[in-house]
């Protein structure tokens, strides 16, 4: 399990899309205050 720090941000959002195309599993951590379009992609991601 890989904890993502960051995900809506350009570079953790970019770790989380390689790490999942790896195969790895992935926990994102997203503020409450992040934008809802980011965070429904990251889910998207698997």
């Amino acid at each position: 399990m890989n904890l993502v720090v960051g995900a809506t941000g350009l570079l953790g959002g970019e770790i989380c899309r390689q790490l999942v195309a790896e195969g790895k599993q992935v926990k994102a951590l997203v503020r409450s205050t992040s934008d809802p379009v980011k965070v429904e992609a990251l889910q998207r991601l698997g």
